[in-house]
Formats: C-alpha cells, sequence, structure tokens
C-alpha cells in the first residue's frame, strides 16, 4: 500500500474551508503610453527598504497522507466511512479477491495438512520407540536373572535392541528436518502471497481521521491511485496555490503572516510526475509547507498570507512603481527640473509590488512624476 503526501486531497476534505485564490502581488513597473503631465503628481526620490516578495493567500489544513492501492482492481469493501478515527495499521479497504484469496486459501489448507500429516508420521515412529525401548527392558531384566551362555545371548540381543533403538531415533530426527525444511518453504510461500494479499488492502499509515473516501466500492483502482485520505488533525500545515521548485529553492525567505506574526514554513517535495498527471486532468495544484516551529497553535481553515521572499535591499534609493515608464526596454523616469519635465533613463534593482529601486540615474530627493 502506497502513501503520497498532499496531492489533491484537500480539495475535498470535508472538514476544510473551500479552495483558496491567490494573490500574486509581485509585479514589474508597468509600462504607460505616455507621462503624466500633472504638476501636482510629484514624489522625491528617497532611501528605504525594498524586497521583491510573492504574497499568495494560504490556508492552514491538517496533515494529509492520501493513501492507495499497491495493485490494479477493483474495489470489494470499504471499511471506515468519513469522518471515522483510526489507528495506524487499520485496514481501511479491500480489492475484489483480497478477502477470500484462492492462493492463500490453498496454501494455508496444505500446511494444516501437512502439519496433521507430519504428526501422525511421527506418532507412529514415537509409537515404535517406545515399544523398542520396552523390549529393551524387558532383555535387561532377563540378563539379570540368567547366566551362562543364556546370558550372553541375552546380552547380545540388548546389543541388537539398543541399536534398533538408536537406528529408529535418527531416523525420527532425520524425518524432523525433513518436514521442517517442507513446512519452512511452505511458510515461505505463504508469506510470499501474504505479502501481495497486502497489496489487496489500504492500511493506515497514521492515527488521525478518515478525511475523505475518493474510490469506493465497486470503483476501479489503478496501483498508486490516491484512494483515502486519512488527516491528523493535531499536525497543522499550510496549503498555497503551487510554486515550483525553482521558485521556492531561489527565495531567501519563505514564512506565512497571521494577526502580525510571522512563522517560517518550508515547502514539502512533491512528485513530478504526480503534478503533471493533475495539469493533465485539469485538477488544481498546490503546494504544502510544514512549521518550522512545532509549536505553532493556529485554527483549521485559518487563511493567512503566504510570503515568498526571494529578495532585499536595504538603505537602498526607491521609488513608487508608478513613476517608471519603460519604453524600448529601457526604464526612465520624468524629473522635475524647476518645472520642466525631463526625461531621464534609470537602471532599476529590485522591483516589488510597490516600490523600485533605483540604481543609477537619480539621487535622494530628486523630484519625479508619477502616475496618480
Amino acid at each position: 500500500m502506497r502513501k503520497k503526501i498532499h496531492a489533491f486531497t484537500c480539495l475535498c476534505i470535508c472538514i476544510l474551508l473551500t479552495a483558496c485564490g491567490s494573490e500574486n502581488r509581485t509585479a514589474s513597473a508597468p509600462e504607460l503610453l505616455e507621462p503624466v503631465m500633472s504638476v501636482n503628481n510629484t514624489v522625491k526620490a528617497e532611501i528605504g527598504d525594498i524586497d521583491n516578495t510573492e504574497i499568495l493567500k494560504a490556508e492552514i489544513i491538517p496533515y494529509t497522507e492520501e493513501l492507495s492501492f499497491d495493485r490494479e482492481g477493483f474495489v470489494d469493501t470499504v471499511f471506515v466511512k468519513e469522518g471515522d478515527t483510526v489507528k495506524k495499521g487499520d485496514k481501511l479497504a479491500v480489492l475484489a479477491g483480497g478477502i477470500d484469496n484462492t492462493m492463500q486459501r490453498d496454501i494455508n489448507n496444505e500446511i494444516t495438512s501437512v502439519k496433521k500429516s507430519h504428526a501422525v508420521e511421527n506418532l507412529e515412529l514415537e509409537y515404535d520407540i517406545k515399544i523398542l525401548k520396552l523390549e529393551k527392558e524387558l532383555l535387561q531384566d532377563k540378563v539379570k536373572k540368567t547366566a551362562g551362555k543364556e546370558k550372553k545371548e541375552t546380552e547380545r540381543e540388548l546389543q541388537i535392541k539398543q541399536a534398533d533403538i538408536n537406528i529408529a531415533e535418527q531416523n525420527l530426527a532425520n524425518r524432523k528436518e525433513m518436514q521442517q525444511i517442507e513446512l519452512a518453504e511452505l511458510e515461505r510461500k505463504r508469506e510470499s502471497i501474504d505479502v501481495d494479499i497486502e497489496d489487496y488492502y489500504i492500511y493506515s499509515t497514521i492515527d488521525g481521521v478518515v478525511s475523505f473516501i475518493r474510490k469506493k466500492s465497486g470503483d476501479m483502482a489503478s496501483k498508486g491511485e490516491f484512494a483515502i485520505a486519512v488527516s491528523d488533525e493535531e499536525r497543522l500545515h499550510v496549503r498555497s496555490d503551487f510554486i515550483n521548485n525553482k521558485t521556492y529553492s531561489a527565495a531567501k525567505r519563505c514564512y506565512i503572516t497571521y494577526n502580525g506574526n510571522e512563522y517560517d514554513v518550508e515547502m514539502r517535495p512533491y512528485d513530478t510526475e504526480d503534478i503533471k498527471d493533475m495539469l493533465d486532468s485539469e485538477i488544481k495544484v498546490y503546494s504544502y509547507f510544514d512549521f518550522k516551529d512545532t509549536g505553532v497553535k493556529l485554527g483549521l481553515g485559518t487563511y493567512v498570507d503566504l510570503r515568498v521572499e526571494s529578495q532585499s535591499s536595504h538603505n537602498v534609493l526607491i521609488l513608487p512603481v508608478g513613476a517608471v515608464y519603460i519604453e524600448n526596454e529601457k526604464s526612465y523616469v520624468y524629473k522635475n527640473d524647476n518645472g520642466r519635465k525631463v526625461m531621464t533613463e534609470i537602471e532599476k534593482g529590485i522591483v516589488s509590488s510597490t516600490y523600485v529601486e533605483v540604481m543609477s540615474g537619480l539621487k535622494e530627493g530628486d523630484d519625479v512624476y508619477v502616475k496618480p
């Protein structure tokens, strides 16, 4: 039974709220066709801090594991319903053929039959050995009561009887050894079949609540296809619109904000093939994050801002994005020079949703026109 963590389960978990949208507030400077000519719309270039942070809406959800069968088949029985509390190792569902499997039944019957046969065989040998030992005791008594030639003949018979006992005991030991080998091979086959039978079942991998059942009795289930989700409401993580690995890896910091508080998070790795399959199936794709601090206390379903900060600069010259114009891939501003509008090319640095870093072309205090 395979498990996946966070594919598209949370679309359907009944204890969660509806899917949230995203707000990408990162933007490049706008391309304006004509400069703003209002004399009153000016700002001064100033020193400040700037960061390029992508902001997305996110939601606090429970830790969820998506479970699947390790073989293809039709679902025979689902043993749980949504909302049921389960323990790790509990059986959740089984494919047709898993409950009354012919191979499993045959091997169990064969092992039972062989054990009975061995018991009968061993009982017969053990009974023969008891007879031989009883005969030995009689000979021993006879040796004590006889003398001369008769005694010597009885002693020879006693030696022969002891040899018969030794041979019989060795035969019994050999037979038991062979029986153990035979049973070990049958047990190995049964173990192999039992392992194979496990593929017919889905077992819960965590303690939690059944949050969504995607495959019901009679449904066809492919190998590895998500069928049942189990959620641990005591373990929180964050769901946001999809962020690719490249963007996340380039980020200097990734965190959520809620009520003025910041909580650092780290993105859970995802399977590229799973994402591709979901996109091909037109399923909305999400990214999932764990809190770096395990002591975070936020309510399930709480909406938060997820911030992916990729660049930042401090004590640099900045302007509002509305002051910067773009033409022929060049950036420029209209500087106010004693009432004259002087077109001035600048070199941009970081561009955020509200400000542009000016690397060259202006100095602190320069007055520039800005779109209202």
